[in-house]
């Protein structure tokens, strides 16, 4: 049976804390398949997990917005971490990952190996970007905008893979904590005749975690009198605006 990392009845009374630890043990010598914002298209979602699988990946990583059971049975068979989106029947879904044995994480875990902290989330809550940066980690991965991303915001480099609907151009993203190395993959709607076709290596880019310097005041990314807006984090998509559809 997969772990819930957090009780789903704490999830609904609010008696989580503000972020968790992952459970499971990562090395930072795994290739991370990172995919996003499926919203339901099971057979898009399993020519994703199928490409990250055939370049490599050894654990597969889900930033919600799922949509569908289905799409959670092509996680199945490879180490697989969850957290759900704005988008998701939390409830159903949790249960049903569960016993898939699929890893339902926290809405906002840092994994940790010996040498990198490394930061999931959806994306869709301020409060969850903000309480990760706080821990100091040194990659943070999100969805929800149906963008591509990589860029670094004081010390930590933030990531997205993008998403595999709703997207001009669908894509998932391999990550390597050892050497900082992603690979952004742009995955087709053709008829598939392998889990590499219809599938192209879209770029590539190898940064390598700052090594952080101790401090006598804790750092001020962001101000912590100042609330982290969407704006300064995730520039949203023009179309999250309230009552709008992910």
């Amino acid at each position: 049976m997969g772990r819930v990392n957090t009780p789903l009845r704490d999830v609904e009374m609010g008696n989580t804390p503000p972020v968790q630890r992952a459970h499971e043990e990562y090395s930072v010598h795994d290739l991370l398949g990172i995919i996003s914002d499926t919203h339901g298209h099971a057979d898009r979602a399993r020519k994703a997990v199928e490409a990250l699988r055939a370049h490599g990946a050894t654990h597969i990583i889900h930033l919600g917005d799922v949509g569908s059971e289905a799409v959670l049975d092509h996680l199945v068979g490879v180490p697989s971490t969850v957290v759900f989106g704005n988008g998701d029947d939390h409830h159903g879904l949790t249960r049903y990952a569960e016993f898939l044995g699929i890893n339902v994480a926290h809405p906002a875990t840092v994994i940790e190996t010996k040498s990198i902290k490394i930061g999931i989330t959806h994306g869709h809550i301020d409060t969850e970007i903000f309480n990760l940066m706080e821990q100091d980690v040194d990659v943070l991965l999100h969805g929800h905008t149906h963008q591509k991303r990589d860029e670094r915001i004081g010390s930590t480099r933030v990531m997205n893979p993008g998403a595999v609907h709703g997207a001009e151009q669908f894509s998932v993203l391999l990550y390597e904590p050892a050497t900082g190395t992603a690979t952004w993959l742009h995955i087709d709607d053709a008829p598939a005749a392998g889990p590499k076709a219809g599938v192209k290596v879209a770029e590539v880019r190898t940064v390598r975690p700052v090594r952080r310097v101790k401090q006598a005041k804790a750092p001020s990314f962001p101000n912590p009198i100042k609330p982290v807006t969407s704006e300064s984090i995730l520039r949203p998509r023009a179309d999250d605006a309230p009552g709008a559809a992910a």
